[in-house]
């Protein structure tokens, strides 16, 4: 639990650093903290968008378009 504990707050202090220089208003913990989990938020939603696209076999097209191209 502690090594998961430093990595969170390993990323706390990336995202407190990126603010800095994008939008130093907000550079703040409290921010830091909110635009994490917007962003597990969104990766969450994602995933379950490429299982449903898997299950109706529109990534399988889209891999065979992506061979064709290579």
């Amino acid at each position: 639990m502690t090594k998961k504990l430093s990595q969170q707050e390993k990323d706390i202090a990336k995202v407190i650093n990126f603010l800095k220089q994008t939008d130093p208003a907000k550079a703040t913990r409290k921010h830091a903290i909110k635009m994490l989990g917007n962003m597990q938020t969104l990766a969450h939603l994602i995933a379950h968008k490429v299982v449903d696209d898997e299950r109706s076999g529109k990534i399988k097209k889209i891999r065979k378009i992506a061979l064709k191209l290579n």
